[in-house]
C-alpha cells in the first residue's frame, strides 16, 4: 500500500511539473543573425525607401536594396555588436549605421551617416524576419 502511495505521489508530482512548465509563456528571443527588412529615410525627406540586411556570423553583412527581390544582394559590409549596440559599415557607399538591439522585440531602429559619422543622413528601422 505504501508503495502504491509513493508511485502515485511521484506520478502526480511529474504531471504537475509538466503542466507547470508547459503552461509558462516563453518570450521569443531574437538573434542578430538572419534577415531583417524595413526602410530608411533621408534627412528632410519622409519617403520610406526599402532596406534589408542579412546579418551573418563572423560579422559579415549583406545589404538588400530591392523590395521586389528581397534576396538580391546589392552590396556587402560588416557588423559588430558591443553591449547591444550595433554598428554596420558599408564600404561601397561609405556608410555607417548604428542602432540598439532589443532581443525581445526583434527590431532595430537607428541612424546613418557618412563614415566615420553614424548620423546626419537619416534614420532607419528594420524588423527580424
Amino acid at each position: 500500500m505504501k508503495t502504491l502511495k509513493n508511485i502515485t505521489f511521484i506520478l502526480l508530482s511529474i504531471l504537475s511539473l509538466y503542466i507547470g512548465l508547459s503552461s509558462c509563456k516563453k518570450d521569443k528571443v531574437y538573434t542578430m543573425e538572419g534577415n531583417w527588412y524595413g526602410f530608411y529615410l533621408n534627412t528632410g525627406d519622409n519617403t520610406e525607401n526599402f532596406i534589408g540586411f542579412n546579418f551573418k556570423t563572423g560579422g559579415h553583412l549583406d545589404v538588400y536594396q530591392d523590395s521586389n527581390n528581397k534576396d538580391f544582394v546589392g552590396t556587402t559590409g560588416t557588423w559588430t555588436m558591443v553591449n547591444n549596440e550595433i554598428t554596420m559599415i558599408v564600404p561601397i557607399s561609405n556608410t555607417k549605421l548604428t542602432a540598439t538591439f532589443n532581443s525581445k522585440m526583434g527590431k532595430l531602429t537607428g541612424t546613418w551617416g557618412n563614415n566615420p559619422n553614424s548620423s546626419g543622413n537619416g534614420t532607419w528601422a528594420v524588423t527580424k524576419q
